[in-house]
């Protein structure tokens, strides 16, 4: 980074805010450069983004659904411009290592999620019915619920933070974003695009936070009266303090958290298309994915064809420099310490019993190749920890019950995929299997946008991105004009 280079700012009422000497490094993962500085708000900048969206919330709840859609349309028209797509490209590389391809993937994704955010509208709608009063009627409707505070991960800058925030500015909420300390560049370019498509002052502010004073701020932002609900996605670890502090303050959370997925393959599967479909959704952004495919359950039947074609797949992968290598297809984890965690993981593994098919349990800083493990089982770290590597664990099993019983031997219940030619089958065993998410035949990273993943509680949290978790139901109940008796009081 040149001294010339840009600080990140945080946006407050509509307005950029750079803070020079209030900052902090933001470094390449693959490299270890300084790619850029980040504002480092302070608990003073914390109150003025959440009084901002207090006083612009009720102008915006008053603002017309389909003027507010109408901001989510434009956005997405901007954010797939050439000029944005190639900032992106610039940005997120820097802070992330991810691939260009993986970007592209990603932006025309969040291009198309915006739209489909937008055609929400009918959604927004409330009713009308007869009172059990005579000549009485109840009218329902749905309300905003005021600030929303959104912390956003850097796995897929752009895509995570528009889902965590979208539906709730749909809904009439406002929102504060607080970023990833490791990405505020790829996620601040997210809330310039909104003020660019027009978006009132005050509806959409962005903080960027230094490591050190972010758990405390978040605390006291949680706190704060106006917030009245906590959109986070991340890991389990931090979701679970995100929880603890709203729940200490009766606040209700939509906690998109960790995943541990299961691929499951019946003896009727086309082993090919299976084995091709897990690979990719293991590997895919190096297996740092709340959906990536993580353990792979096979019956002993197709088990030898499976593995076979997994361990062509994994080792013709290459992780690596993907920007300045051809042959690298991965790109390298976002630390060192992602790196180290995922190896120890598989060393467990192996000393437990389980035998290492592809992968060499080394690391040249943050690279990790991609690693295939046979053998695993619960009990196992590989089996029942999220390793967010490109580190698939294989179980062979005899029958269905046993596939089924392993898949549902986790914590996580994000996402699962099953594999099989045989519709009855297909419909008896996904209706078993205990995810939010289940993706007969194909890949677990696939998301519908009308029905946003969302685990079964435990370590993969609660609630979605849908217009029901970001709305209140307000009832009025119209009494007819007749004479009335009153107890007590006649």
């Amino acid at each position: 980074m040149t001294a010339m280079a840009p600080v990140t700012p945080l946006w407050i009422n509509g307005e950029q805010c750079h803070l020079e000497e209030g900052s902090y490094e933001v470094r390449n993962p693959l490299t270890g450069d300084i790619v850029g500085h980040a504002s480092a708000a302070n608990r003073q900048h914390c109150m003025q983004a959440i009084d901002a969206a207090g006083r612009a919330f009720r102008s915006w709840e008053d603002t017309h659904p389909r003027d507010r859609a109408e901001v989510l349309v434009k956005a997405s028209g901007i954010l797939g411009t050439t000029t944005y797509l190639d900032r992106v490209k610039e940005i997120i590389p820097a802070e992330t290592g991810i691939s260009e391809m993986e970007i592209t993937m990603q932006t025309v994704a969040t291009v198309r999620y915006l739209k489909d955010v937008a055609s929400m509208l009918a959604d927004l709608k409330g009713d009308s019915f007869p009172s059990v009063l005579p000549g009485g009627l109840v009218m329902s409707q749905r309300r905003a619920l005021g600030v929303v505070l959104v912390v956003a991960p850097w796995n897929a800058p752009i895509m995570m933070t528009v889902r965590a925030m979208a539906v709730a500015l749909l809904c009439g909420n406002t929102v504060v974003v607080k970023a990833s300390d490791l990405s505020p560049r790829s996620q601040e370019i997210v809330v310039e695009c909104f003020h660019e498509a027009g978006i009132p002052k005050g509806v959409l502010n962005f903080l960027s936070i230094s490591p050190s004073d972010a758990p405390g701020l978040i605390a006291e932002m949680i706190a704060h009266p106006l917030i009245r609900k906590i959109s986070f996605v991340g890991s389990e670890k931090v979701g679970r303090i995100i929880a603890s502090e709203a729940g200490k303050h009766l606040k209700t959370c939509v906690l998109e958290l960790g995943g541990k997925a299961p691929a499951v393959i019946l003896d009727d599967a086309d082993i090919k298309k299976a084995a091709r479909a897990v690979a990719s959704s293991a590997m895919i952004t190096s297996g740092q994915n709340c959906m990536a495919t993580a353990r792979a359950i096979v019956q002993q039947g197709v088990a030898e064809e499976f593995i076979s074609e997994l361990q062509k797949h994994f080792a013709n992968t290459r992780a690596g420099d993907v920007a300045g290598s051809p042959r690298a297809h991965l790109a390298t984890l976002i630390n060192e310490n992602a790196a180290e965690n995922a190896i120890q993981i598989v060393k467990e593994a192996q000393n437990s019993g389980a035998r290492v098919l592809v992968g060499d349990m080394q690391r040249v800083n943050g690279v990790l190749q991609p690693h295939l493990v046979i053998g695993a089982k619960p009990g196992m770290r590989i089996w029942g920890a999220e390793c967010f590597a490109p580190v698939l664990a294989v179980a062979v099993v005899a029958r269905v019950e046993d596939a089924i019983e392993l898949a549902n031997t986790s914590d996580y219940s994000l996402v699962a995929s099953l594999w099989t030619d045989n519709i009855n089958r297909a419909v008896e065993v996904s209706h078993r299997i205990r995810a939010g998410y289940v993706e007969v035949n194909g890949p677990t990273m696939h998301t519908e946008p009308f029905w946003s993943n969302g685990g079964y509680g435990g370590s993969s949290g609660f609630g979605h991105f849908h217009v029901e978790d970001f709305m209140t139901t307000h009832v009025t109940v119209f009494h007819s004009g007749g004479p009335k008796y009153y107890p007590v009081v006649g």
